[in-house]
């Protein structure tokens, strides 16, 4: 369930799941709008002891000692957190709005005037004096800091500004703008919250009534699972088998736990293109992408109210049929997916361009492939297909796709049919 401050009862008392970022941001809410509520403690997955705000962080082992209190997810780990808690047979949670803000995403970019906007593939020329151009990044990074790390530095006095989710009415964004001298708006995205980037282009186009275009830095940063004895490094993909490879990699990370370093659950964000990972092998799974849509279609109508994405959905997809839900994926670029439905080629995208350092197993010979692979690593392994969403008798195609809907995933994902041998129909 996701929830609010206004969805937590009065004089509550909660222990927040997370240390992080987003976990900082609701004790602060709690403490500027609801003194009614108490915290007791943060929880953490891994740490064992220590303090935050004053309040101690205790392990999730110890969250039993804390039953009168209601757990509230606070991190962007929170689909994560919540199969950790019922595995240990907790329900008496839920997940705060801030770390989940689906429903304020796709508000927001449907609210859009998508004839004023732009996606571009490039990177911009910065020195066209006629572009006014906003560096949009997260909360962690100075825009100034953010130009410096991304060698931005050929942009025209005057010329830039940047927001975050704290710019107020966009003051800081156009505070240089001057429409009399700029004829383009050019937003780069530079690791901002989907759900404050959709709200700035809503601004720009619908508000200002600008043209805006807009293009997105690829992320170094991947999601990926470590097992550091066998330096592997498998890259996520969601609805690409990942639950199984976790399943794998865990029984492999389990025999060699004495000599690993301790990563997060397996699953780090980390610079797959730092030096310092060379020597891995790094791999992932690609997946056909008729079969990938249709898949998290089923997985969606399958868990139904628990999962986060459906509360979006099911409010600006009416009724919520897979034609439907075909006919938003179709419009709805990357820059404003949800990882479960962005393309497979911009997941797996640095600044440099598609990684190919990257082994790419395919999903529609799974078994086969993953034990060859891990095989080289040393590594016999028993294939468990974990989290199964097609029922035993389903074709996908025939089942689910019409000639319209084959066009507009040919047109989506493009660039996945080409980069991975996919073939159109």
């Amino acid at each position: 369930m996701i929830c609010g401050l206004e969805g937590i009862e009065q004089e509550a008392d909660i222990i927040i799941y997370g240390t992080g970022e987003a976990a900082k941001l609701f004790f602060i809410e709690i403490k500027k709008k609801r003194n009614d509520i108490r915290v007791k403690a943060f929880v953490d997955s891994y740490k064992k002891l220590g303090d935050l705000f004053s309040k101690p962080v205790i392990n999730v082992s110890e969250v039993a000692t804390f039953s009168e209190c209601k757990i509230v997810i606070a991190s962007m780990y929170h689909e994560e957190i919540a199969d950790i808690l019922r595995e240990k047979g907790c329900n008496n949670f839920c997940v705060y709005k801030e770390s989940c803000r689906f429903v304020e995403l796709y508000d927001a970019f449907n609210l859009t005037d998508k004839s004023k906007l732009q996606i571009l593939s490039k990177m911009p020329q910065l020195n066209d004096k006629s572009t006014y151009f906003v560096i949009a990044t997260n909360i962690d990074h100075e825009g100034n800091a953010v130009i410096h790390d991304l060698d931005m530095n050929n942009f025209f006095e005057d010329s830039f500004s940047y927001t975050d989710q704290y710019d107020y009415m966009y003051e800081k964004a156009f505070k240089k703008y001057d429409k009399s001298k700029f004829s383009k708006i050019c937003i780069v995205d530079a690791g901002c919250k989907g759900y404050c980037l959709a709200e700035l282009v809503k601004y720009i186009t619908v508000i200002c009534r600008q043209n805006v275009q807009l293009f997105k830095i690829p992320f170094r940063v991947k999601l990926t699972s470590i097992v550091e004895s066998k330096k592997l490094i498998f890259i996520d993909i969601c609805k690409n088998g990942t639950s199984s490879t976790i399943a794998i990699l865990d029984k492999i990370y389990s025999k060699q736990v004495k000599t690993e370093i301790r990563y997060k659950n397996l699953r780090n964000n980390v610079d797959v293109t730092s030096s310092a990972f060379n020597e891995y092998n790094k791999f992932t799974i690609v997946r056909n992408p008729y079969t990938r849509l249709a898949s998290l279609y089923l997985h969606l109508m399958r868990v139904g109210s628990d999962e986060f994405l459906n509360s979006a959905f099911s409010k600006i997809i009416k009724p919520y049929t897979f034609s439907n839900f075909c006919k938003f994926i179709a419009i709805c670029p990357d820059e404003f997916s949800n990882i479960h439905f962005e393309s497979q080629t911009s997941i797996l995208t640095t600044p440099e361009g598609v990684m190919k350092d990257v082994s790419f197993l395919r999903f529609e010979n799974y078994a086969v492939e993953i034990a060859a692979f891990l095989a080289k690593a040393g590594e016999e392994i028993e294939v468990v297909h974990e989290n199964r969403s097609r029922p035993s008798k389903c074709d996908y195609i025939s089942d689910y796709y019409t000639p319209e809907l084959i066009k507009l995933v040919n047109e989506r994902y493009k660039d996945d049919f080409i980069n991975f041998g996919y073939e159109f129909l």
